[in-house]
C-alpha cells in the first residue's frame, strides 16, 4: 500500500511540474498561397482601429498610429509582415496576443526597418512588465533582419504579450517584422497541449 501511495505521489507531482513549451510564427507563405499575417492593402483596405490575425494557431491583433486615413499592412515571404509603408508610414504600433498562456520566458522578435534613415525601437511587455533586451527595455532597430531576444529581469511573467515599435525620425518608412518566437512554461493539467507548427 505504501508503495502504491508513493507512485501516486509521484504521479501528482510530475503531473503539476511547469512544462517548457515553444511557438513560433515566421511569414514564409504568400497570402495568394494561403498564408498568415495582417493584410489591409489596396483595394480591400479598410479603415478600422485595429486588426486580427491567426497566427499558427493563436490569435493576434495589431494596431498604428499614421497621418494617413488608413492603417496599411501586408505580408511577403520575402520581407514578412510589413507595418505601414511610404504612404501610410506609422509612428507607434502595438501589436499583442493573449492567446499564449503560462510564464513567459523569453519573446524572440526579428525585426527591422526598410532603410538606414529611419530611426525606429522595438520593446515587448507581458502583462504591464516590460522585458529587456541586453539589458535595456528597448533596442534600435536597423536596415538588417535581426533577432531580438527579450526576457524578464525577475521572474516571468503571465498575461498578454505585447510587440511595441516606435518610428521617432522625420523620415519614415515600412518597418517590418520576419518572424516571433515564444518560449513559455504552462503547468500540466493532463490534457495534451496543442501542438504548434
Amino acid at each position: 500500500m505504501r508503495k502504491i501511495t508513493l507512485l501516486l505521489l509521484m504521479v501528482v507531482l510530475a503531473a503539476s511540474q511547469a512544462m517548457a513549451e515553444t511557438w513560433k510564427f515566421g511569414w514564409e507563405t504568400k497570402k495568394q498561397e494561403g498564408g498568415e499575417g495582417f493584410y489591409n492593402y489596396m483595394s480591400s483596405a479598410v479603415k478600422q482601429d485595429e486588426f486580427t490575425a491567426t497566427l499558427n494557431k493563436v490569435e493576434w491583433k495589431i494596431k498604428s498610429t499614421t497621418t494617413a486615413e488608413k492603417q496599411i499592412y501586408l505580408y511577403t515571404p520575402t520581407k514578412g509582415q510589413y507595418i505601414g509603408n511610404t504612404s501610410a508610414p506609422v509612428s507607434h504600433t502595438e501589436m499583442w496576443t493573449t492567446g499564449i498562456q503560462g510564464k513567459i520566458k523569453s519573446v524572440k522578435v526579428a525585426t527591422y526597418t526598410a532603410n538606414e534613415k529611419q530611426v525606429a525601437t522595438a520593446q515587448v511587455k507581458v502583462g504591464e512588465t516590460s522585458y529587456k533586451t541586453g539589458g535595456n527595455t528597448s533596442v534600435t532597430l536597423t536596415k538588417t533582419s535581426t533577432v531580438y531576444e527579450f526576457i524578464p529581469d525577475g521572474d516571468a511573467q503571465e498575461g498578454k504579450i505585447e510587440i511595441i515599435l516606435d518610428q521617432t525620425s522625420d523620415t519614415k518608412n515600412s518597418l517590418f517584422i520576419r518572424s516571433l518566437e515564444i518560449e513559455y512554461e504552462e503547468a500540466a493539467t493532463g490534457v495534451t497541449s496543442p501542438q504548434f507548427t
